[in-house]
């Protein structure tokens, strides 16, 4: 039989048991339920600094005083993280990121590459995101090298020729300038790992240069359980030609991939190119 001096002398570890068999309970019953999962949608759109994107009309002007006209328009993106909010006293750990691996392309004249759809990303706010322009070294590679990109005609307009080290464009932008001497001539602003010796001429360096680099945008997105949230970058194409460094068409005003000091300027310039529009 118990006594009350037995009970008090069980009475500690019978509660040890019975706190171990709720603390159990709580890893099986978490308090902080699933949030959920929904679906963003990314829109890319371009603009001209105030301007309205419109191709085909000479009436835009850089930095460099060159007034222009694009006829071409087409980039490739990949990689995709949305960077949970944190609160201001919170160090970022990345905990709450979203990440995707997928890979868009965008081609101004076409309005069925306008969007791309993130899938299964948890519901909550999001401050940030960021991407890669272009591809990475893993992923820069066409098909005869091993490349996982869909052999579609969009990626293959993209593709730099295998005799030149293969692999994709991030960008074409092309149309028509005002050069110097007051004619109407063609740019092409191409961008990509560069494929040439330091002689200017066709060939592969011994160690390529690549140019793709990531971009981060500030945002305030909101994604809900089972629902579908929208969001909108624009591309502002003069941002490619003025800051930190002026891009001047009568210096570079074709076949730049080859030029290791332009692709490095517009990877300088690069960064800041996209804003939101939400």
């Amino acid at each position: 039989m118990f006594s009350r001096r037995n009970m008090r002398r069980f009475a500690p570890a019978f509660l040890g048991i019975v706190l171990g068999f709720y603390g159990c309970g709580d890893d099986d019953n978490p308090s902080s339920p699933d949030p959920g999962e929904g679906d963003v949608v990314l829109a890319f759109d371009a603009r001209v600094d105030d301007q309205a994107f419109t191709m085909n009309q000479m009436m835009y002007t850089n930095a460099s005083s060159n007034e222009y006209a694009v006829k071409t328009l087409q980039f490739i993106v990949s990689d995709f993280t949305l960077h949970a909010h944190v609160s201001p006293k919170s160090a970022h750990d990345d905990e709450g990121d979203f990440t995707s691996a997928a890979v868009h392309y965008r081609d101004a004249a076409d309005p069925a590459t306008r969007t791309m759809t993130l899938t299964d990303v948890p519901a909550g706010e999001y401050d940030f995101v960021s991407f890669t322009f272009g591809l990475d070294e893993e992923d820069n590679l066409d098909p005869d090298q091993g490349g996982s990109l869909p052999q579609t005609d969009d990626y293959e307009a993209m593709r730099w020729p295998a005799s030149w080290g293969g692999g994709y464009h991030y960008m074409k932008c092309e149309g028509d300038f005002v050069d110097a001497n007051g004619d109407t001539v063609t740019f092409a602003v191409h961008t990509g790992k560069r494929q040439a010796m330091n002689d200017g001429t066709f060939g592969t360096d011994a160690a390529p240069s690549h140019h793709f680099f990531e971009v981060t945008v500030p945002i305030d997105l909101e994604v809900t359980d089972g629902g579908t949230a929208d969001l909108t970058l624009a591309m502002n194409v003069n941002e490619w030609f003025r800051d930190p460094a002026a891009y001047d068409f009568d210096v570079y005003p074709r076949m730049v991939m080859m030029n290791l000091a332009a692709q490095a300027l517009l990877m300088g310039n690069g960064p800041d190119v996209f804003d939101p529009t939400q």
